[in-house]
């Protein structure tokens, strides 16, 4: 595992193999959200779990969360998520995803969320998800989004995606770089408040001799 930047910098000088262009069409299986016909209700005990696009956290993985449960219902089992399905926000302006690395028991995505199932040997769910959400990605997205006030990013538009395909050593490489990149951040972030704090009360005292 790389843990240090020095290592991260040789890691991306070795990484020059061949990798291969597909679409996401190509790759994975792109399932629209459940299409709840009315507001959700929630039921305290309910069978099933509902992930809402307001659940998902900002970061790459969904490891937990208090989701709304409702009872049982007759759900296709094409709507039902796994451990492993990466989650799409496809409406808002920025159409980013998540992973799914946490057990739920039965639940379902709710619309306008999509779920991106891989079927393909040759990619990880992480990948998948670490390449929809960089710049490139978010580039495809911006060029085929429909509407202004409330922009959405239809299904073709996902399934159409191309992505570069390099070894699975190389996209789990590639993912721990990102999730360290990913803690880092949010640790910079922290030191950047307690500092802020720190300044303003020391100006504070300042102020009041």
């Amino acid at each position: 595992m790389l843990t240090t930047w020095r290592e991260v910098r040789t890691f991306v000088g070795m990484s020059n193999g061949v990798s291969t262009f597909k679409t996401v069409s190509e790759l994975a299986r792109v399932q629209s959200g459940h299409p709840f016909a009315r507001r959700i209700e929630a039921s305290e005990n309910g069978a099933v779990a509902v992930l809402q696009m307001k659940d998902l956290p900002t970061g790459m993985h969904l490891h937990s969360g208090s989701l709304v449960r409702v009872d049982a219902l007759e759900i296709k089992t094409r709507y039902q998520l796994k451990i492993g399905d990466v989650l799409f926000r496809s409406r808002g302006q920025r159409n980013t995803a998540v992973v799914l690395d946490a057990d739920f028991g039965s639940m379902v995505a709710a619309a306008p969320l999509m779920a991106l199932r891989v079927t393909s040997k040759s990619l990880l769910p992480e990948y998948l998800c670490w390449w929809i959400n960089q710049l490139e990605a978010q580039a495809h997205f911006d060029r085929n989004a429909r509407g202004t006030a409330g922009r959405m990013i239809n299904r073709k538009a996902v399934e159409d995606l191309e992505i570069s395909v390099p070894s699975l050593d190389t996209q789990k490489q590639i993912v721990e770089v990102a999730i360290l990149a990913e803690r880092e951040k949010v640790l910079m972030e922290k030191l950047v408040k307690k500092r802020a704090v720190l300044v303003s009360g020391i100006l504070m005292k300042a102020a009041q001799v």
